[in-house]
């Protein structure tokens, strides 16, 4: 199934004039009517005098006119076009073959989910017509594929990754299970149609904070600014619509990475933040230096890692209304602050990790509170 349109469509080719009946009068020229499908035809006995030729060449320059108002689509349709696959419906992305073999085979995520007892809270906050989903980096990323399959199986929605071009650029199988390059125009395109995108402002950035901030928004750009890019897209989208923070509770602890550990206690990440701020005059080599420091973190975070059997509770968090003409700063300041007064609530030893107290969660306090139960 794809939602492209037909190609003729898609170029703005419009269709030859059907012939003129042959017992009707010879016409002296030809204009299209307003919506450009229909033909009326002018006698000869036109006052207006024109000649053959001169009604060619008008209603020539009529067709051209109207060939180019239909290669003039509009955004909406050439997001649709574009990414055909993330408007297909939730229950046929997930039923499909890329999707189930994911599902099984990469993330193995009946084994997780019972490793990690992932329950999902909060799903009555979504109504069904569409929102915007914001999270947290993790400093590992094995909660992202869990915590959207998830969702799925809790709520029904696949949840329309919005992915960075280089990460979709070696990863086309993403489109598969709802990712889409992370494009304002494609998020606004996909919330206006209903469906449910989502994004982690804090990117890589804050995924290297270390140890002792996992538990903290790191939402600030290179240049020192609160990230807003999540805001401009739920503005974009043209009607009133809805952020919802997503938080995944101990989901820092549901992995163990020595070598991020090891980088973390020698103070190498705390460093590298300093440095990254401290370059942000000369953008040449603060991308490198970031560059670098992504690549290494992505090697350590994905094979190195040692799971620990903490319960992960994902909190769809009550949603953050937004309308046309909001400021976008002050709806992600809202979010930004809103956010984080939740984590501290439902993480308490935020912002460090704390694996002795996660997996206490998990084999002490949550057993006997099953018990009284």
């Amino acid at each position: 199934m794809s939602l492209a349109p037909p190609r003729d469509t898609e170029l703005g080719y419009t269709p030859a004039p059907s012939p003129v009946p042959f017992d009707s009068p010879m016409p002296s020229r030809f204009d299209l009517d307003v919506n450009g499908t229909s033909y009326a035809a002018v006698t000869a006995d036109d006052k207006s005098g024109e000649t053959d030729k001169d009604a060619s060449e008008g209603n020539a320059k009529k067709q051209k006119k109207s060939s180019m108002s239909k290669m003039m689509r509009s955004s909406s349709d050439k997001v649709k076009a574009n990414e055909a696959k993330a408007f297909l419906p939730d229950a046929e992305i997930e039923q499909s073959t890329i999707y189930q073999l994911s599902k099984h085979y990469f993330v193995f995520y009946r084994f997780f989910k019972w490793f990690h007892d992932i329950t999902v809270v909060g799903a009555e906050q979504l109504d069904g017509s569409g929102g915007l989903f914001v999270g947290t980096h993790t400093t590992h990323n094995a909660d992202i594929m869990l915590n959207g399959i998830a969702l799925t199986e809790a709520t029904g929605i696949v949840l329309r990754g919005l992915y960075h071009r280089q990460i979709m650029m070696f990863n086309p199988w993403l489109r598969n299970v709802g990712g889409v390059p992370g494009q304002r125009n494609t998020g606004a395109t996909l919330i206006k149609h209903g469906f449910y995108p989502g994004c982690l402002p804090g990117g890589s950035e804050e995924a290297m904070t270390g140890h002792k901030n996992s538990y903290k928004l790191h939402w600030k750009s290179k240049s020192g600014n609160l990230r807003q890019g999540f805001a401009h897209l739920a503005v974009a989208v043209g009607k009133p619509t809805h952020i919802y923070p997503i938080f995944s509770q101990n989901s820092e602890e549901m992995r163990f990475v020595p070598l991020l550990w090891l980088g973390n206690l020698l103070g190498l990440t705390k460093l590298w933040s300093m440095l990254i701020e401290f370059l942000a005059f000369a953008p040449v080599l603060q991308n490198i230096l970031y560059n670098i420091g992504s690549m290494v973190w992505f090697f350590c975070a994905y094979f190195f890692p040692i799971p620990i059997p903490v319960k992960v509770t994902l909190h769809i968090l009550p949603g953050i209304p937004v309308k046309p003409g909001d400021d976008p700063v002050e709806i992600a300041r809202r979010v930004h602050d809103e956010f984080e007064g939740h984590i501290k609530r439902l993480q308490p030893w935020a912002p460090a990790k704390n694996y002795t107290a996660a997996l206490k969660d998990r084999f002490v306090t949550d057993v006997s509170q099953k018990k009284k139960a």
